[in-house]
């Protein structure tokens, strides 16, 4: 008998190798929801073998550890590399790449940080500080406590970034006190401003609460300068009058008053008088704040006093029948 025989030839099939260089890139702009773009790169893995292998990208659960198997029910990308996933949220997001030969298949894990703009934030907090100068106040804007990537206040100067719940001091504005300034917040997901949400707007404003007399007038009221109340919300004036022996006299009838009212008339015994404005703003109506003194200026007469009659001169004005009519002597 005579034994047929033959030989066969073939190449075994393994698991395919992982991808490499695999990538998830979140982009720098939100799309028109708000939420990121990520575009997930790769480059070719071992067949082992097999054919392909043929790819699909997955964006699945932060932390998990998937296999073939379980991709099924998770969220798919794409089979190429490159393929963008969009709408993704804020977060720590993980992708997964199979590779598959046919036979077998293997899985690779990368993850990246994806943003979304935030809903606009509620008002900032707005007060008022001691900016340690005289008189000065300085305005005090404060961001939510609210957890983002940052807060960003626009003071109607230039732009600052803000922590939740950090807070900015300073002139708002153009830089002058006394002028209520709109104040603008954003909550912003990520770096920069790209993720920002629309704009929450608060009134804000520094103080310059120094005041001086104009004018004291005995018989008319005192004139004062100083804060514009109107400006920033309201203004209270108090004069503070002193007699010949700089003693403290009672503060009188309309005292203090309204900036925008008529001031008092000093007390007939005032000598000097200083004054002191107190300011209640809009913006921290439940603070008021208030200024220092005045330097103390004299109060002078009353100009509308009929001016005295004048002293006689010494040896003039003889009372009548005294003396002898011009040109006549006594009779012989």
């Amino acid at each position: 008998m005579q034994w047929n025989t033959g030989s066969a030839t073939g190449a075994a099939v393994g698991t395919p190798g992982t991808v490499t260089a695999l990538s998830a890139s979140t982009g720098s702009t939100p799309d028109t929801d708000g939420r990121s773009t990520v575009t997930v790169t790769w480059g070719a893995a071992d067949g082992r073998g097999g054919s392909g292998p043929s790819y699909a990208a997955y964006r699945i659960a932060a932390g998990s550890t998937p296999t073939c198997r379980s991709l099924a029910g998770e969220t798919p990308v794409g089979t190429a590399s490159g393929s963008v996933d969009r709408g993704v949220p804020a977060g720590v997001t993980r992708y997964a790449v199979v590779a598959d030969n046919g036979l077998f298949c293997s899985v690779a894990v990368t993850d990246t940080v994806a943003y979304e703009r935030p809903a606009a934030p509620v008002a900032p907090s707005v007060g008022l500080v001691a900016s340690g100068q005289p008189d000065r106040v300085d305005a005090r804007v404060t961001a939510p406590t609210t957890k983002v990537d940052h807060y960003r206040l626009d003071t109607g100067s230039g732009t600052v970034d803000l922590a939740p719940g950090d807070s900015w001091t300073g002139v708002p504005g153009a830089g002058s006190r006394n002028t209520a300034v709109k104040v603008a917040l954003q909550a912003c997901g990520a770096p920069g401003d790209a993720f920002c949400s629309d704009r929450t707007s608060a009134t804000a404003g520094a103080l310059d609460l120094s005041a001086s007399v104009t004018t004291a007038a005995h018989g008319h009221p005192i004139v004062v300068s100083g804060p514009d109340g109107s400006a920033v919300g309201s203004v209270r004036y108090t004069a503070t009058w002193y007699d010949a022996d700089g003693t403290v006299l009672p503060a009188g009838d309309g005292n203090p008053w309204d900036g925008s009212s008529v001031g008092p008339t000093p007390p007939t015994d005032a000598s000097t008088v200083s004054v002191r404005a107190s300011v209640t703003t809009s913006f921290d109506a439940d603070l008021t704040r208030t200024g220092t003194d005045s330097d103390p200026v004299d109060v002078g007469p009353d100009p509308d006093a009929p001016a005295p009659d004048p002293a006689p001169i010494p040896g003039q004005g003889d009372p009548p029948g005294t003396g002898d009519p011009p040109g006549q002597g006594a009779s012989g």
